[in-house]
């Protein structure tokens, strides 16, 4: 019972790491990002029950608008396979207004709140990942090798996030 009342009475701070844990997403490696994606959508789904929050089917119609158009676009396609794989692209385009739907208004209210935070946390997460992947072009590649290969570089180097940038 003390791990409940501990999470009810901290929920705004919950959430708001975890939407802290989104802004952060420059640093995280590829291969843990889903599971922070899942975390914050296990949060969202408690802000909503816990607060008792109805579903806002204007926001989420109207964030999700981007991702109708393509739904809708996809029916006058004559390259349906395409049309599909850019839907699979875009597929955050509606998840996350789903997501951002569901969690409570007291939750948005104290996020918005701390907003500036947040955009701190996604300044610094940048720089860093931008420095580090301006020390690994400059420790292992020359510059013609790196303009040369760079769609490859960062494939194989860089793509699973900034911890293996030093390796």
């Amino acid at each position: 019972m003390g791990a409940k009342i501990l999470i009810e009475k901290h929920s705004n701070t919950i959430l708001w790491l975890l939407t802290a844990m989104m802004f952060a997403f420059p640093i995280i490696p590829s291969p843990v990002r889903p599971v922070c994606i899942v975390l914050f959508v296990i949060g969202s789904i408690w802000s909503s029950y816990y607060c008792k929050q109805q579903f806002r089917w204007k926001y989420f119609l109207l964030n999700a608008s981007v991702f109708i158009a393509y739904l809708i676009s996809l029916i006058y396609s004559d390259d349906i396979s395409y049309g599909f794989r850019k839907i699979e692209t875009g597929a955050s385009l509606i998840v996350f207004p789903l997501i951002f739907s569901l969690i409570s208004t007291k939750n948005l209210n104290y996020i918005f709140e701390n907003i500036h935070k947040l955009m701190w946390i996604f300044i610094t997460t940048v720089l860093i990942a931008n420095l580090a992947f301006f020390i690994k072009f400059y420790t292992h590649y020359n510059f013609v090798d790196s303009v040369q290969h760079f769609p490859n570089i960062i494939r194989s180097d860089i793509h699973d996030g900034i911890f293996i940038l030093f390796i």
